[in-house]
């Protein structure tokens, strides 16, 4: 609940300003958006897992039919991987479907303990106002984005800084989460059609886009080439 001079949150904690950042299935977003459709699924789960393995390879990631799959070695020498896969919301599985792929890609689900599946989803659009009153919202309640772009925690933490400078810059309230609204709610609405649009190319599996897009990918890669050499 909220007034002019605050917010009360399950009646007990009162403040001048809430912000919500409670993720994807926002609890703060539904109370105040109950009509807005929310969370969509992607149409694709996710594996994740971290293997320790003797691999001579820094990391890639290769696009096939409906699947991706990627990986990239961290820090303490051990690699980070992600597979996605088109099927249903809720499908409980595990990542065969990546058995037969290139090396290191077996090898390294092989050597994981844990996998991790998730299914992957992200906020409708147009995006619910990012303010209402004094309650605002950041990062992925606000802007829940597919992962294809690798920008979802990258904009949770513009947000925050984006908040900050604006509430810091005038002392009043109501202009400093308009101006907040503004300037982080179209910028982030680009990055969630554009992820959407990346990974519906990525995960297709109708055999002519597949062919158009492994083809441009293949031209680019070897311009680039040339142009590093120059």
């Amino acid at each position: 609940e909220q007034d002019g001079e605050g917010v009360v949150v399950n009646g007990e904690l009162r403040a001048e300003l809430l912000v919500a950042a409670d993720g994807v299935r926002s609890v703060v977003r539904k109370g105040l958006y109950p009509d807005y459709a929310g969370p969509r699924y992607s149409g694709v789960s996710a594996y994740r897992g971290i293997a320790d393995v003797a691999v001579d390879d820094g990391g890639g990631e290769t696009w096939g039919r409906g699947q991706l799959f990627g990986f990239a070695r961290l820090i303490d020498g051990r690699f980070y991987w992600y597979g996605t896969v088109n099927q249903p919301p809720g499908t409980t599985s595990e990542p065969t479907a990546f058995a037969s792929w290139h090396a290191p890609i077996p090898q390294l689900i092989a050597a994981t303990e844990t996998v991790l599946q998730n299914d992957i989803y992200d906020l409708t659009t147009p995006l619910v106002p990012f303010v209402q009153g004094r309650i605002v919202l950041l990062g992925d309640a606000a802007h829940a984005m597919t992962p294809y772009l690798g920008r979802g925690a990258c904009s949770a933490i513009e947000d925050a800084g984006a908040l900050a400078r604006h509430l810091q810059n005038t002392s009043d309230l109501t202009t400093a989460l308009a101006a907040y609204d503004a300037e982080r709610r179209p910028a982030t609405t680009k990055l969630v059609k554009r992820s959407r649009s990346i990974g519906r190319l990525s995960q297709t599996e109708n055999q002519l886009l597949r062919t158009l897009r492994d083809g441009l990918f293949g031209i680019g890669g070897k311009l680039m080439s040339l142009r590093a050499r120059k």
